[in-house]
C-alpha cells in the first residue's frame, strides 16, 4: 500500500513538472477608448485662431467613421467643416468655425461639440463631448461721457463722474478695466471704480483710460483714452493793447477770478507788471486783464494763474494810426468820442501814447464839448469828426469819420444790481473787486444798495429809492435800506424806484443766515522765503483772513490774533492796524526753515493756521538786479480820512530793492524818479496838481516818501487834500537804468448818494449851481459847492441860465465837514470834498 501511494505521488509530481515547462500564452490588452485629444472651456469667435478650432479624436482604428454634430443654444453659431470623417490612421480631425454675426444670443451661449465613433460594422464605439461657452473678443472700445453734465475741461474735485464705454462687437464678452493717470505722472486709478465712476481728489489734468481684456491678467485687446481737467486751467494768453491781455480759460471763471489771481513777470527778470482790473466775455471763459503799467516792446512776459503759466512777447511800438470808433450818438446826449491808437502790429497803444489827440468837426446842429464829447440835437443830421494825433508840435497822423445823430431811445431798465454791505455808503458797482452779496447774518447790521442800467448801459438816476421787507418778522428793512436780521430763512426785499410820481418795484431774494462764527483761518501765504541780510526796513507781510461757517471773510479787526514760533523766536508779529503779520529776519539768522502758528480768537471761538519761513543766505557773488518796491507789502494804498481819525499825513515810501542771485541783499540809493498819471507829471506831494512839464525828482537816498493825503489850513478853515485816485507810474533811475512801479490809490471813503428830487426846478434859478441845489438831494451834512455842465467851460454859479431853458449837469462838487483829532486829543473840524457824476438834464422853471 505504501508503495502504491508513492507511485501516485510521483506521477502527480511528474505531471506538475510537465505543466510548468509548457510555454505561456500572451494575454490580450483592452483597446483605449476614443477621446478628444484637446478639451476646451471657451471658444472665441475672433480669438487668435480667427474663430476656427481643430478637434482631433484619438485612439480609433483605420476604417472607423466619426460623425460630428452640435447641440445646445450655441449650435446655431457654430459649424463643422465636415459631418462625417473616415479614419485612415489612428486619429481623425475636424474643424469647427464660430460666427455669432453680432447676435447678442451668441454671447456666452453654451455649445456641446459631439463626435460619435463607429466601427467598420457601423456599430457605435463611443460618443465624445466637449461642453464649451462661446465668447466674443473685443476689437475696439470707445469712452462715452454723455452721463457727465459738466464739460471735461472743467470738472470739480469731490464730484462723481460716470464714464461709460461702447465696445465692439456689441455682443463682446470682454471686460473693461479703468485707469487714471495724472499729468504729474502718478497713478490715480484708485479714484475710479470698476463701473467707470471717477471721483477726483485734486485739481490737475488727467488721462482716463478704458482697456478691454478677456480677464484681469490676460493681454490687452484694445484701449481708448480721454483727457479731463479738474479745476480751472489757463489755456492761452494774447496781448490786445499795451496794457491789456486776454486770458482764455477752460471754463467760466467770471465768478471766481479777480485781478489778484494773476502774476505777470518779465520772463527773464524780476520786474513785474501789476494787474489792475479784469473783465469777462459773455461765456466767462475769456478774461481781459488791464494792467497798472504798460508792457515793454519786444519783451517776453510770463502770466501765471495758479499752477499754470503762459508766455507772450509784447508789442508796444510807436503809434502809427488812429481810428475813431464812435459812429452815431443819441440826440441831446453828450457822448464820449471813442478812439484807439494802434502800432504796426495792430496792438492798441493808446495808454502809452506820448502825444495828444484833438478833435475838430464839421457838424450840423451840434458841437464838441471841452471834454471831447459830441453833442447832436437833430436826428438824421451829423457830419464829420476829425481826430488829430500830435507829438510836440508835429502832427503825426489824422483820421476822419462820419457821424450821425440818432433818436434817443426810450430809457428802459435792461439790468439791475443789488447787494448788501455793512455801510450806508453806496458801493462802486463797476469796480473789478465788486461781488454781489445777498446774504446777511443774525447779529449784523447791513444796508441794501440797488441800481438800474438803461439800454445805453447808463445808470438811471431815480428821483428816490426806498426799501421794504416781505417778512419783517424775519428781516426788518427800513426805507433807507438799513437791515436788521431776526431769524434764519429767505426773505424778499422790495426796492421801489421813483421817477417823479411813477413808482416801479424790483424784488430781490435775501438769505438770513445764522449768526456768524469763526470756522477757519486763512493766510495770504503759507510759505515765504527771506534773506538774512538784516536790513531793518526789509519785511514780509501775510494777511490774516478769518472765515465763518459760510466760507465768507470775517472782520479780522474783531478778532484777537497771536503769532508764535516753535522755539519762541520773535521773527513775526501781528499788526492789528493793518490786519497783517509782519515778518522780519534779524541779521545773521541761521539759514533754514522756521515754523509759525497763527491763532485767532473771534467771539470766543479759536482757529489756527501755520506758515513757514525759509531763511536763506545772500550769495557771495552773482548777478545783481533791482526792483522798485513800496513799504507795506502792497502797491495799493487807501487814501480815505474818515470821521474820528487823528490828523496825519498819509504817505507811501518807495525803495529800490537790490537782489543778488535773486536773493534780497538790501536797499540801494537811486538818483532820480519821475511820477506820471494820465499824461501829467507829479512831485513827491501827489495832492498837488500834475503838470504837462516833465519833472525829474532828485532823490540821492534810499527812500522816496510820497504824500497821498494831508490836512492843510486855508482862509475857510481846515481842508483835507487828497491825491487823485488811480494808478501812478513811478520810474526810478540808477546808473542810466530805469525801474518801474505802478502805485494805485483807492478811496474807500466813498462819495455820498445823490438823489434827484425833480428834473424841473421849483422856481426859476439864475445859475447852474442854484439849479443843482434845487433839483438834487444829498444826505445830511453834505453841501453842493460847484458843478459842471455840457457845452461850457464855466462851472457852478458862473453858468447863467434863463427861465424855461434846459441844462445837462455832468458833475457836482460836494463838501462834507468831518471831525478829526489832533496830537493833543482835541477835536478839529475839516472839510472834505467829492466829485459826483450826475449826467442828468434839468429844466429851469
Amino acid at each position: 500500500m505504501k508503495l502504491h501511494c508513492c507511485k501516485k505521488l510521483a506521477v502527480a509530481m511528474a505531471l506538475a513538472i510537465t505543466v510548468t515547462a509548457l510555454p505561456t500564452a500572451p494575454v490580450a490588452e483592452a483597446a483605449a477608448t476614443p477621446a478628444f485629444k484637446t478639451y476646451r472651456k471657451t471658444l472665441y469667435e475672433n480669438g487668435t485662431s480667427g474663430g476656427s478650432y481643430t478637434y482631433t479624436v484619438k485612439n480609433i482604428k483605420k476604417g472607423y467613421t466619426v460623425k460630428w454634430s452640435l447641440s445646445k443654444d450655441g449650435a446655431e453659431f457654430a459649424e463643422w467643416s465636415s459631418l462625417s470623417t473616415k479614419a485612415t490612421k489612428t486619429t481623425v480631425s475636424n474643424t469647427v468655425k464660430i460666427d455669432t454675426t453680432g447676435d447678442m444670443k451668441g454671447k456666452n451661449s453654451s455649445l456641446t461639440l459631439v463626435a460619435k465613433v463607429y466601427d467598420t460594422s457601423n456599430k457605435l464605439v463611443n460618443t465624445i463631448k466637449d461642453n464649451v461657452t462661446l465668447k466674443v473678443q473685443a476689437t475696439s472700445v470707445a469712452i462715452k461721457t454723455s452721463k457727465i453734465a459738466d464739460a471735461l475741461t472743467s470738472l470739480s474735485t469731490g464730484g462723481s463722474y460716470d464714464f461709460d464705454r461702447t465696445i465692439k462687437p456689441y455682443n463682446s464678452t470682454s471686460k473693461t478695466y479703468w485707469s487714471v493717470t495724472g499729468s504729474d505722472g502718478l497713478d490715480y486709478s484708485s479714484e475710479i471704480n470698476s463701473s467707470g465712476i471717477w471721483t477726483p481728489s485734486k485739481e490737475g489734468t488727467y488721462t482716463i483710460t478704458a482697456i478691454s481684456r478677456n480677464s484681469k491678467t490676460s493681454k490687452e485687446l484694445c484701449r481708448n483714452t480721454v483727457t479731463a481737467v479738474v479745476g480751472t486751467t489757463l489755456n492761452s494768453i494774447k496781448q490786445t493793447a499795451v496794457n491789456k491781455i486776454e486770458a482764455t480759460f477752460n471754463c467760466d471763471v467770471s465768478k471766481k477770478v479777480t485781478a489778484d489771481n494773476f502774476t505777470i513777470k518779465e520772463s527773464s527778470g524780476l520786474a513785474t507788471v501789476l494787474p489792475k482790473e479784469v473783465a469777462f466775455s459773455a461765456d466767462g471763459k475769456t478774461v481781459t486783464i488791464t494792467t497798472h503799467t504798460n508792457f515793454k516792446n519786444n519783451t517776453a512776459y510770463t502770466v501765471s494763474y495758479g499752477n499754470t503759466a503762459k508766455s507772450f512777447t509784447a508789442s508796444a511800438g510807436e503809434a502809427n494810426r488812429i481810428v475813431i470808433l464812435t459812429e452815431s450818438v443819441p440826440a441831446n446826449t453828450a457822448t464820449v468820442i471813442d478812439y484807439a491808437l494802434y502800432d504796426a502790429n495792430d496792438i492798441d497803444v493808446t495808454a502809452m501814447a506820448k502825444g495828444t489827440v484833438e478833435f475838430s468837426s464839421n457838424l450840423v446842429n451840434g458841437y464838441i464839448t471841452e471834454d471831447n464829447k459830441v453833442f447832436l440835437t437833430t436826428v438824421g443830421k451829423g457830419g464829420t469828426i476829425t481826430a488829430t494825433y500830435t507829438e510836440g508840435t508835429a502832427i503825426k497822423f489824422t483820421a476822419t469819420k462820419s457821424i450821425t445823430c440818432k433818436e434817443a431811445e426810450a430809457t428802459t431798465v435792461t439790468s439791475t444790481d443789488f447787494t448788501i454791505t455793512d455801510s450806508s455808503t453806496k458801493p462802486d458797482f463797476t469796480a473789478s473787486s465788486y461781488v454781489a452779496d445777498t446774504s446777511i447774518s443774525i447779529g449784523e447790521t447791513g444796508y441794501a444798495h440797488f441800481r438800474a442800467l438803461d439800454n445805453h448801459k447808463n445808470v438811471i438816476n431815480f428821483t428816490k429809492i426806498t426799501y421794504a421787507s416781505s417778512d419783517e418778522n424775519a428781516l426788518i428793512v427800513e426805507a433807507n435800506g438799513k437791515m436788521t436780521p431776526i431769524k434764519e430763512g429767505e426773505v424778499v426785499v422790495i426796492a421801489s424806484a421813483f421817477e417823479g410820481s411813477v413808482e416801479t418795484t424790483y424784488t430781490f431774494k435775501v438769505t438770513v443766515q445764522a449768526a456768524k462764527k469763526l470756522s477757519s483761518l486763512g493766510l495770504s501765504a503759507s510759505t515765504i522765503t527771506m534773506s538774512n541780510c538784516g536790513d531793518s526796513n526789509y519785511k514780509n507781510y501775510i494777511e490774516v483772513i478769518p472765515f465763518d461757517q459760510f466760507g465768507t471773510k470775517m472782520d479780522v479787526s474783531k478778532c484777537t490774533v497771536t503769532v508764535t514760533e516753535t522755539y519762541n523766536r520773535s521773527y513775526a508779529s501781528y499788526n492789528a492796524a493793518t490786519g497783517k503779520i509782519e515778518v522780519s529776519v534779524p541779521g545773521g539768522t541761521v539759514a533754514g526753515n522756521y515754523a509759525f502758528t497763527v491763532s485767532a480768537i473771534c467771539n470766543g471761538v479759536t482757529a489756527t493756521q501755520n506758515f513757514y519761513l525759509t531763511v536763506v543766505n545772500v550769495p557771495s557773488s552773482t548777478a545783481i538786479g533791482y526792483a522798485l518796491v513800496a513799504d507795506g507789502g502792497s502797491n495799493t494804498f487807501d487814501i480815505s480820512i474818515k470821521n474820528g481819525e487823528s490828523i496825519s499825513t498819509k504817505t507811501a515810501t518807495l525803495r529800490l530793492a537790490r537782489y543778488r542771485g535773486g536773493v534780497f541783499d538790501g536797499y540801494n540809493y537811486f538818483e532820480t524818479a519821475t511820477i506820471t498819471k494820465d499824461g501829467k507829471y507829479y512831485s513827491r506831494d501827489l495832492t498837488a496838481a500834475g503838470t504837462t512839464t516833465k519833472t525829474d525828482i532828485p532823490v540821492g537816498t534810499m527812500e522816496l516818501p510820497l504824500t497821498l493825503a494831508k490836512i492843510s489850513t486855508s482862509d475857510s478853515g481846515n481842508v483835507i487834500q487828497k491825491a487823485e485816485t488811480g494808478t501812478y507810474s513811478i520810474v526810478a533811475t540808477l546808473n542810466g537804468k530805469q525801474y518801474t512801479l505802478g502805485l494805485t490809490l483807492t478811496d474807500t471813503q466813498g462819495a455820498p448818494t445823490v438823489s434827484i428830487k425833480s428834473t424841473t426846478s421849483s422856481a426859476s434859478k439864475a445859475n447852474a449851481l442854484e439849479l443843482a441845489k434845487d433839483c438834487l438831494e444829498l444826505p445830511s451834512g453834505y453841501e453842493i459847492i460847484d458843478c459842471t455842465a455840457v457845452g461850457t467851460t464855466n462851472t457852478g454859479a458862473t453858468i447863467s441860465i434863463t427861465s424855461g431853458s434846459k441844462l445837462h449837469i455832468q458833475t457836482i462838487t460836494v463838501k462834507n465837514q468831518i471831525t478829526l483829532t489832533d496830537a493833543e486829543g482835541k477835536s478839529v473840524a475839516a472839510a472834505i470834498t467829492y466829485t459826483v457824476n450826475v449826467g442828468q438834464t434839468f429844466t429851469n422853471k
